[in-house]
């Protein structure tokens, strides 16, 4: 692989890491969960909101924030 390609792929991952410590992102999966109506779904919604409640509380989200308005609404 050429080192350009490492360097976009690592990019790339170190974006998704830093988007997932979001509590928006996991707001969104949890709605996106919560719409399909079903118990399974609705067990991953409730999980999904537990994470975004300690991503809001254990992260500091201003770098992710910063993150995110400099990408756009990834999330």
């Amino acid at each position: 692989m050429s080192p350009e390609l490492i360097d976009r792929l690592a990019t790339s991952m170190i974006i998704e890491i830093l988007l997932n410590a979001q509590e928006s992102y996991w707001l969104k999966r949890a709605d996106d969960f919560a719409k399909v109506g079903n118990a399974r779904c609705d067990i991953i919604a409730a999980a999904c909101h537990a994470k975004a409640t300690r991503c809001r509380e254990e992260y500091a989200d201003e770098w992710a924030e910063l993150l995110a308005l400099e990408l756009g609404d990834v999330a």
